[in-house]
């Protein structure tokens, strides 16, 4: 029992070297002569246990030596195998009936509701600066809904509460719409794409912006949660002990669930369940049982089981999205795509009205503006086309007007495929709207400073041999953006 001994004299010190400071692992894997050792420490407890374990049997066998070895490894092989496996199934098994057992659809197709109410959690759906998400934004201007109602709540599973106040989200046609934030990343909404599907997703946001400025406002209300045809909840049902994750508990939680309800209103007025789902993943023991040290994120790991990642259900098939999207696509029917004629085309529109009318604008106005030319993706070929160019340059000629963006655009385009003179002219034009300061209204949403980097941009991409005649005022306009910083 040499070997034994040998094995057991350097796998249960470096085992005990892992337990008292496991962050050494981390420290030795960024050190090139250290990642041998970091590997010892790490399969230091796995070899340590099996020893110790068939050494154990083997005591009990009474038998021939090569027997006794065979058959002790073989032991220990099926019990560390048969353990976790056991408690897997008794765990899923458990979970299924405690979560998913009771799930359940009785919504008829297609849904017909004017008004739809969501509940979500706001633990793992946090608000952003508006609470009108992609859902909401997507709902409103395919037309599936006529209002939704929004509320961010930390119990979206609770009773309802039919007088519960809650924020409605509609369009309406008004001659001057509220100032609404809308955010692109909290407005994202990815609908399903079969394999093959190259189409891009329109941006709900930009649509949404553009709808605003041709005078279809996004009001924001206060409303109850009786006002809903339908109300649709979900978010997190059980989370995980992620403290009992990472160690050497065999009976850690490890169960994270998610689930969606639906309810309508019945024939006496009471809202009803009608639809229930629920999804969920688990970190089962991975057979044979493998007592290391596993990684809890942020470059830490702890000692603990290895354990695999399992969903509660089986996948779906067909084009995969979140169970949310699916919900609302596949369950409820709902179209959601975005069918909008060509949004930039509608932009240059709207700014060519917005430029035909001679009085000042207004803060709409400009923030119209500053969204399209935002937008738009100047940095891929062909970068600025002709129409956007003359659109910048009938701005530029107004100067109760900030300077619009992308004004550096314009410079690259009229480098690659202008004359001089065109160059020339828009140098002074840049120039001159430098040194005639800020001529546009201080309640415009555009600054000086952001006005003067917005020139700075345009000017530097300018070829050198255009700016000789302009070095005073170059020098002048570099020392104030450093003032502004």
């Amino acid at each position: 029992m040499k070997w034994v001994a040998i094995i057991l004299s350097i796998t249960i010190p470096a085992s005990i070297v892992g337990f008292l400071n496991p962050d050494i692992i981390i420290i030795l894997m960024f050190t090139g002569i250290g990642i041998p050792i970091a590997l010892l420490i790490i399969a230091a407890p796995t070899i340590s246990i099996y020893t110790i374990i068939s050494i154990w049997i083997s005591v009990l066998i009474n038998s021939e030596r090569t027997k006794k070895i065979t058959i002790s490894i073989i032991s220990t092989i099926i019990i560390l195998f048969t353990l976790p496996t056991a408690m897997n199934l008794i765990t899923k098994s458990s979970a299924t009936t405690e979560y998913i057992s009771g799930d359940f659809n009785d919504i008829a197709q297609p849904m017909s509701a004017y008004t739809i109410a969501v509940r979500q959690d706001v633990g793992i759906y946090p608000v952003k600066e508006i609470k009108c998400d992609g859902f909401c934004l997507h709902a409103l201007l395919t037309g599936v809904a006529d209002r939704i109602l929004m509320l961010p709540t930390k119990h979206p599973f609770a009773d309802i509460d039919p007088e519960l106040e809650l924020l409605s989200y509609r369009f309406e046609k008004r001659d001057s719409c509220p100032i609404v934030n809308i955010n692109p990343n909290s407005s994202q909404f990815s609908l399903p794409r079969k394999p093959g599907d190259n189409r891009k997703q329109k941006n709900a946001a930009e649509e949404a912006r553009l709808r605003i400025s041709e005078g279809q406002c996004l009001i924001e209300e206060k409303a109850r949660l009786s006002d809903a045809d339908i109300i649709l909840s979900r978010g997190q049902l059980h989370s995980a002990d992620t403290r009992k994750i990472y160690s050497y508990s065999l009976t850690a939680d490890t169960f994270s669930v998610h689930r969606i309800t639906a309810h309508i209103p019945n024939v006496k007025g009471e809202f009803e369940l009608v639809f229930r789902s629920t999804t969920g993943r688990y970190m089962p023991l991975f057979a044979p049982l493998i007592p290391t040290f596993v990684s809890s994120g942020q470059l830490k790991v702890k000692p603990g089981w290895l354990r695999t990642k399992e969903s509660l259900k089986a996948p779906r098939q067909g084009a995969q999205t979140s169970d949310w999207v699916y919900f609302l696509t596949a369950t409820l029917g709902l179209d959601l795509e975005l069918k909008t004629d060509d949004l930039n085309k509608r932009y240059r529109q709207l700014i060519n009205v917005i430029l035909d009318n001679i009085n000042p604008p207004s803060a709409a106005d400009v923030s119209t503006i500053e969204s399209y030319f935002r937008q738009l993706n100047t940095w891929k070929k062909p970068g600025m086309g002709k129409a956007d160019h003359d659109l910048i340059s009938r701005i530029m000629d107004r100067p109760d007007f900030p300077p619009p963006p992308k004004l550096y655009a314009v410079t690259r385009r009229l480098i690659d495929g202008g004359d001089r003179q065109q160059m020339n002219n828009w140098v002074t034009k840049m120039i001159d709207r430098y040194e005639s300061g800020q001529t546009w209204s201080g309640d415009l949403p555009v600054n000086w400073t952001m006005g003067i980097e917005r020139i700075h941009g345009g000017l530097k991409e300018t070829p050198a041999n255009h700016m000789k005649a302009y070095s005073d005022q170059l020098a002048k306009l570099a020392s104030e953006l450093d003032m502004q910083k």
